[in-house]
Formats: C-alpha cells, sequence, structure tokens
C-alpha cells in the first residue's frame, strides 16, 4: 500500500505530530495507573525493566555511525590520513582545535556504542566475541 499513498510535507509533518502527542499521552495514562494509594496515603510504585540509560534506538544509533563511517571513508578515498589528521572542522568560521579524523573516529564510537549499550539493556545476545550484536 505504500507506493500508492503519496502524502504531502505538511501532512507528513501533522501526521508526526500527532504519533508523538499520542506517544506522550500514551506514557502518561500508563504512568497514572502506577500510582496506586496505600494505607497513611503512600504510593506504591513499580519497577519496570530493563532500565535504559539511553533512548532505545538502537537501528538509529548504527545507521548514524554507518553515515559517520561512510563520510570518513569517502574522505580518505580523496586526502591521506595525515591531511585529514591535520585539518579541523570550521566553527563560525574558526578551527575548532580538534583534527577532522579524530572527530570522525569520535562519533563513530560514540554511536556503535550507543547502539551495542541499548541491545545489551534489552538482552540481545552477542552475535561474536568482537563484541557485535545480531541486528534489531
Amino acid at each position: 500500500e505504500t507506493p500508492k499513498l503519496k502524502l504531502s510535507e505538511k501532512y507528513r509533518d501533522e501526521l508526526v505530530a500527532l504519533f508523538k502527542s499520542l506517544l506522550s499521552l500514551t506514557r502518561e495514562t500508563h504512568t497514572k495507573q502506577l500510582e496506586i494509594p496505600c494505607h497513611g496515603g503512600w504510593f506504591n510504585t513499580a519497577r519496570l525493566y530493563p532500565e535504559l540509560t539511553v533512548e532505545p534506538l538502537a537501528t538509529y544509533y548504527g545507521r548514524r555511525a554507518d553515515a559517520y563511517q561512510f563520510v570518513r571513508d569517502a574522505l580518505t578515498s580523496h586526502f591521506s590520513l595525515s591531511e585529514l589528521s591535520s585539518s579541523q572542522r570550521l566553527v563560525f568560521g574558526q578551527p575548532n582545535g580538534k583534527p577532522l579524523l579524530a572527530e570522525l573516529e569520535e562519533m563513530i564510537q560514540l554511536f556503535r556504542g550507543l547502539q551495542q549499550l541499548v541491545l545489551h539493556e534489552l538482552g540481545f545476545p552477542k552475535r561474536s566475541a568482537v563484541g557485535d550484536y545480531e541486528e534489531v
């Protein structure tokens, strides 16, 4: 059905906003259901598992890491590693003080680490000794 469905940009934005509001309302409703009064006016609390330290968006984090890896690979195919190590990204017209290659490597590691953290917290089994997890 997706190929036959054509949405305008405005309507697509409205659907996204509607989805976000419904998701927030659902979370709020479910949270309120957990508040059960007990003797003396105290409330029972429920522990929810798994306890997540970041948003559970493993695929998103993996794709972000892949995108930074793609940029790194594209740049290294046109420039030498020494050129990328001595180049800096400009922020407001000024060098940011960090080598471009190091910055790209940092972002790749950050998002790959977030992906692995989420998969671990969600209980996905490791695929190999290297620490890769099965795809979501």
